[in-house]
């Protein structure tokens, strides 16, 4: 946990934590294993301390939609407790002081407006955002080039490296035809991970294999107001290789079927 912490800081933190959490969920989901709990409360617990706003959302969003639960009575009452615990999280002292400052909040205060979380406080994004959205739409097509998104940040007087928006630094770079790109890059991926479905045999594959459909849902969070995809070493090479694990148990498993089958032929011949 220190290495985490002292490399990418607590918003890292709390996408580990969500990957910890989605393979919790796997192990009560699929092999009825109560101790996969505490890989899922615990994490969520210290990120509810840590007054991780987007990482106390994607933490309830894996218990919720996780996508191993298929049961809907053990699904509708996941929902509920994951509602109650949200609630509760909502309406704590700091969590509310981090949101609205002194004065208190409702949810029904919180909307979206042109493409951000109003009425609530952004930790000081919306300036960066204003720099980001300007450049956006003088080259919204291909955008500015490589890392251009860093040079504006510092022509603004900004100490910052990062945005803290995938979403707008891939345009911002990129253009929209990037943003289209990486997203359908994304989907893609999804689709033909889940098209394998139905070749997993075990209980092992299946763990890596949910958990691994279920943290794509941790992208969409965490892009709109953190660097998530700069976070390489402490959640998408994790991510990826929970996909790999997964293609390459399916793959072990057809071949060990193949080489029993030929074993068998020549026994019978």
């Amino acid at each position: 946990v220190v290495p985490v912490y002292v490399t990418g800081g607590i918003a890292a933190l709390a996408m580990i934590y969500s990957l910890f959490g989605a393979v919790g969920l796997s192990l009560v989901f699929i092999s009825g294993k109560s101790k996969g709990w505490w890989l899922y409360l615990v994490p969520l617990f210290i990120v509810a301390v840590m007054v991780t706003r987007m990482g106390i959302l994607m933490m309830l969003v894996v218990g919720a939609f996780h996508f191993a639960n298929k049961k809907v009575a053990l699904k509708l009452s996941v929902i509920t407790l994951v509602g109650i615990m949200g609630l509760f999280i909502f309406n704590s002292e700091a969590f509310q002081e981090k949101t609205f400052g002194k004065k208190r909040g409702e949810i029904s205060q919180i909307e979206m407006r042109n493409g951000r979380m109003a009425n609530i406080n952004n930790n000081g994004r919306d300036y960066m955002w204003d720099i980001m959205d300007k450049g956006i739409a003088e080259s919204p097509v291909f955008g500015n080039g490589t890392r251009a998104e860093l040079k504006a940040l510092k022509k603004a007087g900004l100490i910052f490296s990062e945005c803290h928006c995938d979403y707008r630094a891939v345009t911002y770079d990129y253009g929209f035809v990037g943003l289209t790109c990486l997203m359908i890059g994304f989907l893609f991926n999804f689709l033909h991970l889940k098209s394998k479905q139905g070749l997993i045999e075990d209980e092992i594959t299946m763990v890596t294999f949910y958990s691994a459909l279920t943290l794509f849902l941790v992208w969409i969070g965490f892009m709109y107001s953190d660097n998530i995809m700069k976070y390489a070493s402490q959640f998408g090479n994790l991510h990826f290789c929970l996909i790999g694990i997964t293609y390459a148990r399916i793959a072990y498993a057809d071949d060990i079927n193949n080489y029993t089958t030929i074993q068998q032929r020549e026994t019978d011949c």
